[in-house]
């Protein structure tokens, strides 16, 4: 069980300590405010401790090494997802103007993907 998490200068908070309840917590804020950043540390840092905990060593790992594979999952929980995904979503973008709705193109400053 996760009793606190203390973190400092992640991505959109200065400092953060915080300290969870027995059973349920609610994290609650606007878009933007860091909630899905909170919820993918406190991932990293019970999946490297699990891994951890369930190898079979003679030692256990020093506090270097710890250091070095929670990067290193945080490195993977953080990077974005494939763009090709993302452009194999969007097959069509309208624009709605004085003229009516058409078929945005590259003249209307937008960057648009298409798939090779």
């Amino acid at each position: 069980m996760l009793k606190q998490l203390a973190i400092k200068n992640p991505t959109v908070f200065p400092e953060t300590d915080l300290q969870f309840a027995k059973h349920l917590n609610v994290i609650v804020g606007e878009n933007g405010a860091g909630k899905t950043h909170l919820l993918k540390m406190a991932y990293a840092v019970l999946a490297t401790s699990w891994d951890e905990g369930r190898k079979p060593a003679a030692t256990a790992p020093t506090k270097v090494q710890l250091q070095t594979r929670l990067a290193d999952k945080l490195v993977n929980v953080f990077r974005p997802e494939a763009l090709g995904r993302l452009a194999a979503l969007a097959t069509a973008v309208f624009v709605s103007g004085p003229g009516g709705s058409r078929f945005a193109s590259e003249d209307d400053g937008l960057l648009l993907l298409r798939n090779a």
